[in-house]
């Protein structure tokens, strides 16, 4: 039955992970495209999936500690079955927002979900590696989805919806016959808060650097395609094969990073990870042809799959004790905070300044940002560590 378990998580991940690659990388480019969006615009269009993500989530993750995960992942998956056509009749930037708003409602009842039911399944001392399984059909799904949108949208933008929705409607297949997580202490479970998990100062370290990862990540996802639209004329095929790339790295060095973090210091590969993709942002600037902006991108993924597995396995772990899905449902939620926050920045001082400064700017944030997991980790007890 476990074994069962995990098939059906990785094969509803890997679904709504292409079904996602496909779009992600391209939204800023398709709203630039067909609608003739300013900076600002993009940067609100790509934050509006995250921005409804984040009133929803901590409640849907606390709800699902509670009274369990199958329910909240088959509302996430009806709703995501509808999606694809949404997007094909919006006929203007407006629109758009909607459904990007959405979009991000129907998002909270999916991955962090199934990344908490993995983590109730994963065998003490092992979440590390049992994460980064989970990472594999994730980067996998990433990998392939920009190849294929790239492509698709150079031809014509609606068949990358129409591809999106048969990966919806296999989500929506798998859940429908996900086996059922069994809880070990119902009474324990209905005690979980999210109160009672921010007072944590572990929680507040994920938090953290939940909110820093997503700000670099959704620069990279919104404005490399722009960047690389526009100053390095590159075309969609291309841009994808950027994302295809980079991802691929990070789908081959999932397992063997989990079974590092599971045996060295968790908040020491985060920090490790995190310089490195800071690093690669400040770099991003100076990219003159294509292979300066694929081998830089491969930089920031190889540093964010570093950080992957440690930061999830770190979650698991907390969250034996205040509710996977409360611990998962909160880090998403500052994830989501930095995925509005990260775009927003980038077009306005796009617009105001240059592309460049947004690079520069949140690659610096970054960069003080750990500095500060750094402190807040050495006022923990030892034995308290990740």
């Amino acid at each position: 039955m476990k074994n069962q378990k995990i098939m059906f998580v990785f094969a509803s991940m890997f679904a709504v992970s292409i079904g996602m690659g496909l779009l992600t990388p391209f939204i800023s480019l398709y709203s630039k495209i067909s609608f003739n969006a300013t900076g600002i615009w993009l940067g609100i269009v790509f934050s509006g999936f995250s921005l409804s993500k984040i009133i929803t989530t901590p409640f849907i993750g606390l709800t699902s500690d509670r009274k369990g995960k199958k329910k909240d992942l088959r509302i996430g998956s009806m709703l995501y079955s509808f999606i694809p056509f949404a997007y094909i009749y919006t006929d203007t930037i407006y629109a758009l927002l909607i459904v990007r708003l959405v979009h991000g409602f129907a998002a909270a009842f999916m991955t962090p979900i199934i990344i908490a039911y993995l983590g109730e399944i994963s065998p003490k001392g092992r979440e590390g590696r049992y994460m980064a399984l989970l990472n594999l059909p994730l980067f996998l799904g990433a990998a392939i989805g920009p190849l294929l949108g790239g492509f698709l949208i150079d031809i014509e933008a609606k068949y990358l919806f129409y591809l999106m929705e048969v990966f919806f409607l296999i989500t929506l297949i798998m859940v429908l016959l996900y086996p059922d997580v069994e809880e070990n202490n119902i009474q324990f479970v209905q005690n979980y808060s999210i109160s009672q998990s921010l007072k944590d100062h572990k929680t507040r370290i994920l938090i953290i650097f939940g909110f820093l990862n997503s700000l670099s990540r959704s620069l990279i996802i919104s404005f490399v395609p722009i960047f690389a639209y526009t100053f390095l004329n590159l075309d969609g095929y291309h841009i994808g094969i950027i994302f295809s790339l980079s991802t691929a790295v990070s789908f081959l060095l999932q397992y063997p990073f989990g079974i590092v973090s599971d045996r060295l210091s968790k908040v020491r590969l985060i920090l490790l990870g995190s310089f490195i993709y800071s690093s690669a942002l400040l770099l991003i600037p100076f990219s003159r042809y294509f292979w300066d902006l694929l081998f830089l991108n491969l930089v920031f993924n190889i540093g964010n799959a570093l950080t992957a597995p440690a930061s999830m396995g770190s979650a698991a772990v907390l969250g034996r004790d205040l509710g996977v899905g409360t611990i998962v449902g909160l880090v998403d939620t500052a994830m989501s905070i930095g995925m509005i926050v990260g775009p927003i920045i980038a077009g306005t001082i796009m617009d105001l300044a240059s592309i460049e400064m947004a690079f520069y700017l949140i690659g610096l944030i970054n960069i003080v940002g750990l500095v500060v997991i750094y402190l807040l980790n050495t006022k923990l007890p030892e034995t308290k560590k990740f």
